[in-house]
């Protein structure tokens, strides 16, 4: 048995208190507090290992009583179980007790550490009334302010650097150590003013973020942020940037207090310090990321461009093409690209750019500036960071260039072609250890699905590969592998994408220029015929998708079959008058990133929109993929369209 455990099992408390006191998931989550005096120890070498245990284990003791005290003065008039609160925070002055009866043990009555204790405990007791002030009276919070305030209500943590100094005798590094933990805390508080943004909101708390936020509120409305509803506000907080900044501010912390860990030699404060800032980094992101679909949102229109809808005429097709273009060309970055479908776990701009010029350089619009720039701007395709899908977006972006500018020979170039497998099929990754070190977890993870082939991974290659005439027997390789993966009622499965609209939409596209691959061309049409809704969109996920519903108008046009005709005409309808004001159609979730070791989705698999994590469903809330499909699908109906009358 553990310091730990049997002093716990002698306190007079609870059974449940108890087992919160020692339970794996509580210790983990204070873990800092409970490794602290091992994390300094290398810089006191004269402590034994007796003393750091009791330190570790009196002074998490005194951390927990902090945390419960600091909950208690937290608490809002409102509770409704005064008595249970009351009980509890008793049951945690016996754990005080017996943190103050252990650090007797160590120190005598006379002993300096206990007036550098009681420094810390004033400073920490000082910040707390200064954090009461705050919130009564509102003030401007400075940043130094703000640190000043962190760094005191965190004050009693820097006793363990005082206790270790006297137990050692070696005040040498004590000044940097202090500095290190001051800095560790700033960041800490940095997180936990992100983290807990809305919570502060209904407990009466006025913290730095809620400071930041508010001058922000009046500088664009030029009033008091009050008028602001909590959920308000935080969307205000996030899309202003300013969790962005304060996750920045946290990493400068947590930066300062890893290089003062190198420069005293302590490997384990060193790694601590630089986990929390690669921490600070990823959370940096995701507040970007936010931030940036946020952005996207606000430039979109949401009003019809017909509010009533308009008898359908083939005539109303070149305006809405325009209109289109012209909004994809105002979404373009400063280097030609779009951006969209955006994720945490990769970039996405390489595998957008050319996936939606790709569309839009199908048939006449090959050669134009749109087009030719976006192909530019992924010159060469090979030399450009991986990204996600990067087997998908080589293919694509080489396909692109082939066809507008002419960069690549008839042959395509190896590197792309080391993405199909022996038996014809597709995958999205083959760097297997490249694709664990950009995830994480080792080289034992499992990220099976992700380097498995897929039907909508080869269906898209397979399209791109009708570009290259002289790799005709890698392309016939591939449609053998679609056919043989051709499910009985006409349709492919997906699996990176949200809909099996899009892997038979584009194998029927890759196998159309055989007429032996004619039967299965017509068992997909006949399947997205019955996929149909009244209304001529195709449902994804509960709503008619306009993306969805542009590659299967796509489909039904890339054969002469009149049979496809009058569901082709519903969709195209459709699309027409779904065209919002901007020239854009409404976005819906695309892409899907399943868990990596996921390699057969079933309808058990729990999906939600978000950029964040695994089985997640990303959205092009940028509207580049959904426009440019809807662009080329109607430009491409508008053509077949004249072909059927002529016949």
């Amino acid at each position: 048995m553990s310091l730990l455990e049997r002093i716990v099992s002698e306190l007079p408390v609870s059974a449940g208190l108890r087992q919160e006191l020692t339970s794996p998931t509580v210790l983990r989550k204070h873990a800092l507090y409970l490794r602290l005096p091992h994390l300094l120890a290398p810089a006191y070498p004269l402590v034994s290992p007796e003393q750091l245990e009791q330190l570790s284990v009196f002074g998490y003791f005194y951390f927990r009583f902090l945390v419960a005290f600091d909950q208690m003065l937290d608490q809002t008039a409102s509770t409704t179980r005064p008595e249970e609160e009351t009980e509890r925070m008793i049951e945690f002055c016996s754990v005080y007790e017996a943190a103050i009866r252990g650090l007797c043990s160590l120190f005598p009555e006379s002993a300096p550490f206990w007036a550098h204790l009681n420094r810390c405990k004033q400073q920490y007791a000082g910040s707390n009334r200064q954090e009461k002030r705050l919130a009564a009276t509102r003030p401007p919070i400075t940043a130094t302010m703000f640190e000043e305030l962190a760094a005191g209500k965190s004050a009693v943590c820097f006793a363990m650097v005082h206790a270790l100094e006297e137990l050692s005798g070696q005040p040498e590094h004590s000044s940097q150590l202090l500095a290190c933990l001051r800095h560790v805390h700033i960041g800490l508080q940095c997180l936990d003013d992100v983290d807990d943004f809305v919570q502060d909101l209904a407990n009466g708390q006025y913290t730095f973020a809620h400071y930041l936020t508010y001058q922000v509120y009046r500088a664009q409305a030029g009033a008091d942020a009050p008028a602001l509803a909590p959920h308000e506000l935080e969307l205000l907080f996030h899309s202003s940037r300013t969790a962005y900044a304060l996750y920045g501010r946290a990493q400068h912390h947590f930066d300062l207090a890893r290089q003062i860990g190198q420069d005293l030699r302590l490997p384990e404060l060193t790694a601590v310090a630089g986990q929390l800032g690669m921490s600070a980094r990823r959370q940096q992101h995701q507040a970007s990321l936010h931030a940036d679909i946020h952005a996207q949102r606000q430039l979109k229109s949401f009003h019809l461009f017909f509010p009533d809808r308009p008898c359908f005429t083939p005539s109303l097709i070149p305006g809405a093409v325009g209109r289109g273009k012209q909004q994809l060309s105002g979404s373009r970055s400063p280097q030609s690209r779009w951006v969209d479908l955006l994720t945490d776990q990769a970039d996405t701009q390489y595998l957008v750019t050319a996936f939606a010029a790709a569309l839009l350089s199908e048939g006449q619009d090959r050669h134009t500036a749109l087009v030719v720039e976006a192909s530019d701007s992924l010159f060469p395709i090979e030399q450009q960071p991986a990204g996600l899908l990067p087997g998908l977006s080589l293919g694509l972006g080489l396909s692109l260039q082939k066809i507008c500018s002419g960069h690549q020979p008839d042959s395509a170039p190896r590197a792309w072609l080391d993405y199909q497998n022996a038996d014809g099929g597709w995958v999205a990754y083959r760097d297997v250890p490249a694709v664990r070190r950009q995830l994480g977890g080792g080289e034992e993870r499992d990220i099976s699905g992700w380097t498995a082939a897929h039907a909508c991974t080869t269906a898209l290659n397979a399209w791109a590969l009708r570009r290259f005439p002289a790799c005709a027997g890698v392309y016939t390789a591939s449609c053998a592998w679609l056919l043989s993966q051709q499910l009985p009622d006409g349709r492919w499965q997906a699996y990176w994408w949200s809909s099996e609209i899009l892997s038979t939409a584009f194998a029927v596209l890759a196998l159309q220029d055989n007429s032996v691959y004619r039967p299965a061309i017509e068992r997909a049409c006949a399947w997205l015929r019955n996929s149909q809704s009244l209304e001529g969109s195709w449902y994804v996920l509960g709503q008619p998708s306009a993306f969805y519903t542009a590659l299967a108008l796509q489909a039904l046009t890339a054969t002469p079959d009149a049979e496809n005709l009058p569901a082709a005409e519903a969709a195209a309808a459709w699309l027409i008058g779904q065209q919002r004001t901007d020239g854009s159609w409404l976005a819906s979730p695309l892409l899907r990133l399943p868990e990596p070791a996921c390699g057969e989705l079933t309808s058990e698999t729990r999906w939600k929109v978000s950029p964040f994590g695994f089985n997640v469903l990303l959205a092009d809330h940028n509207r580049v993929l959904t426009t440019a499909a809807a662009c080329r699908a109607l430009r491409a109906y508008h053509c077949w369209q004249v072909v059927q009358q002529a016949a």
